[in-house]
């Protein structure tokens, strides 16, 4: 079963799926190449302008690839203790959100530092200066 497919570059995509795998594909040439099959990746996405494949992990973890090494990089434990659903690059690319379960705070994680440097919660998504999470974006 795949848990989520992201696509970049127009036309190739990423997947993350419960046979344990990550795959990178190009759709004009059906052709699919795996990346890595560590943990059960419920989410991935490429962030191009670093050259960066991400993946979010049942274990809460996130983990850093690079397209040449089919282990991570680099891996960030204990931020969430949820399976980690979605991933999703922000428009600096050098930051992602992090999001589990309903009702779970949405992290903001720098991928310079490897570390969560804010975090939204509560109905309307606010941090806590009262910013809600649609104007972060």
């Amino acid at each position: 079963k795949v848990n989520s497919v992201t696509w970049f570059e127009r036309d190739k995509f990423i997947s993350g799926s419960e046979d344990k795998y990550i795959k990178f594909g190009q759709y004009k040439s059906s052709k699919v190449c795996i990346l890595s099959q560590q943990g059960d990746p419920l989410s991935a996405c490429h962030v191009d302008r670093i050259n960066i494949t991400i993946s979010g992990h049942s274990d809460g973890s996130v983990r850093l690839y690079s397209p040449s090494q089919a282990s991570p990089v680099s891996q960030i434990k204990g931020l969430i203790d949820r399976s980690i659903n979605s991933i999703w690059p922000l428009s600096n690319q050098s930051q992602i959100l992090v999001s589990s379960q309903e009702g779970s705070p949405v992290h903001i994680l720098d991928l310079k530092m490897n570390k969560s440097i804010g975090k939204y919660e509560g109905q309307d998504y606010c941090n806590s200066s009262g910013k809600s999470l649609a104007s972060a974006l």
